[in-house]
């Protein structure tokens, strides 16, 4: 989704997968930098006007520090996420509308999906 935005000033990337360097390279052409480190360890010195979270809270280990640490480092944090999903391999996070709420500090919105290749039950928020 940041690769296809317009007119970026700066743009960073927080993940711990390594990706093929093709991949980096495309970031690096749109002033897109690349943090490889769980978003739990991430510490931001810059400040942003926003911080974009989307599918990726159910393969953390702590995805409340994932949002307090995205929220300290953006004025906006804007998020989407698939819940009430029983964890699994991969998954170890169940996540609620009620804990995301919680851990935003706003009530969010969710909404039932069946098209598209998207099914399930979809949490977004922006706070």
């Amino acid at each position: 989704m940041l690769l296809k935005t317009t007119n970026l000033e700066k743009g960073l990337v927080v993940d711990p997968l390594l990706y093929p360097q093709w991949t980096y390279a495309r970031y690096e052409a749109k002033k897109i930098d690349c943090l490889v480190i769980r978003g739990e360890d991430f510490i931001g010195n810059d400040k942003f006007d926003e911080a974009w979270i989307y599918n990726c809270l159910q393969h953390t280990d702590d995805p409340e520090l994932i949002i307090q640490n995205a929220k300290r480092a953006a004025k906006i944090v804007r998020l989407f996420e698939w819940v009430d999903i029983p964890p699994h391999e991969g998954h170890p996070i169940e996540l609620t509308k009620q804990n995301l709420d919680q851990w935003l500090g706003k009530e969010g919105s969710t909404i039932q999906l069946a098209r598209s290749g998207c099914y399930g039950k979809a949490y977004y928020n922006i706070v």
